[in-house]
């Protein structure tokens, strides 16, 4: 800002406004405002801020306020939601009518710019307090608890130890970090290198290992080809903690590189290719 500032003769025209600041001052809680398009008051919130009360056309009834999920901030808490870009747009209109209005310091307009209805755009503001509880109250999660009530609902398993690490789920889980996969060793290579020859299918072994160096069964690992192809992308390991995956090598190239991952756990195999 300052840079394009420095760029321009004369004054500086660009300039850095604090909305939030702007808004909090405007809307000095047990006091009625006229200038957003319609007379409503405003209240003290729980946190000391303004909230505004609004009747909507519908016949119910909605809040505004300055924390999220409370209509005027999208859901990522920084920018504003149609409510609050339609406010900020009123603003600068009751301006513009307060200096070029009829009755204005330099009267200049026949008639005062209509403001926005800010009743009319909260009533259909997906991100309004009424609208996303509207939603909650229509959800039905699952209860936190055992690992095993979060399956999915395409009937594929439920979520297991690796899927949960990598997740990270809550203490309320329950999860022991010390059984996280962690460790994938290549079995049958050289540590990570693995010769194979061009036109022919080859095996990789994999062994997964917890944090305490434990085996770990019967646990889905995933793996994906540079250049080449594997036979399954994910592949499950026995009661030994092992998993084969088959490989093929590219038509074209001397070198390949394949990964794998579960949970915490990632290794990258470099297949060098004979031809």
């Amino acid at each position: 800002m300052g840079r394009a500032n420095a760029m321009l003769e004369g004054p500086p025209r660009f300039h850095v406004v604090d909305i939030y600041e702007l808004f909090v001052n405007w809307l000095e809680a047990g006091t009625r405002h006229p200038m957003f398009g319609q007379t409503f008051h405003a209240r003290a919130g729980e946190n000391g801020e303004p909230d505004l009360l609004l009747d909507l056309p519908d016949g119910g009834s909605d809040v505004l306020g300055f924390d999220r999920n409370e209509g005027l901030f999208s859901l990522d808490g920084e920018n504003f939601t149609r409510t609050g870009m339609a406010l900020l747009a009123n603003a600068v209109l009751w301006r513009i009518n307060e200096i070029m209005g009829p009755e204005g310091e330099i009267p200049t307009l026949a008639q005062p710019v209509q403001l926005i209805d800010i009743a009319e755009v909260l009533m259909d503001d997906p991100y309004s307090m009424r609208r996303i509880q509207e939603a909650l109250s229509e959800m039905d999660p699952p209860p936190y608890g055992s690992p095993d009530l979060y399956a999915d609902p395409e009937g594929l398993e439920p979520l297991r130890d690796a899927h949960r690490c990598s997740i990270k789920w809550n203490d309320s889980m329950g999860l022991d970090d010390s059984e996280c996969p962690s460790g994938l060793i290549l079995q049958n290579g050289n540590a990570q290198i693995f010769p194979v020859s061009a036109g022919q299918d080859s095996s990789l072994v994999l062994r997964l290992l917890d944090k305490n160096n434990h085996t770990v069964g019967v646990e889905n690992i995933a793996g994906a080809a540079l250049f080449g192809t594997l036979e399954k992308e994910r592949v499950k390991t026995d009661s030994n903690g092992q998993a084969t995956f088959k490989y093929r090598p590219p038509d074209e190239g001397a070198e390949d590189q394949v990964r794998f991952v579960c949970g915490e756990a990632v290794l990258d195999v470099v297949m060098e290719i004979a031809r």
